[in-house]
């Protein structure tokens, strides 16, 4: 991630404006045909005149520790259910030896 900072002032803290810039090769960079141009994919005011800047760059795709994780392993999901009140039962507490 690069950092680029002196932008312009900011009226409502009178600091001037920066923005990290996020390079990353693209998720569906399968998809892609290679010497596609890079692409914005989002910009995001994340504090007061402080913005984050995500560009997919295809060219980032030729290094394989670039490439976008996968997605469909077990491991990256998260599943959340709702427990009701009366399902809870509290811990039994044995002294110890």
């Amino acid at each position: 991630m690069y950092t680029l900072g002196n932008g312009s002032i900011c009226h409502e803290n009178n600091e001037t404006r920066s923005v990290r810039v996020k390079l990353a090769c693209p998720e569906d960079w399968e998809e892609w045909k290679s010497g596609k141009d890079p692409r914005v994919e989002s910009l995001v005011e994340v504090a007061l005149c402080r913005y984050i800047l995500s560009i997919s760059v295809p060219a980032l795709c030729a290094d394989l520790r670039m490439l976008p994780r996968k997605r469909n392993s077990a491991e990256d999901e998260i599943s959340c259910f709702r427990v009701e009140s009366s399902e809870l039962r509290p811990l039994e507490l044995k002294p110890a030896d």
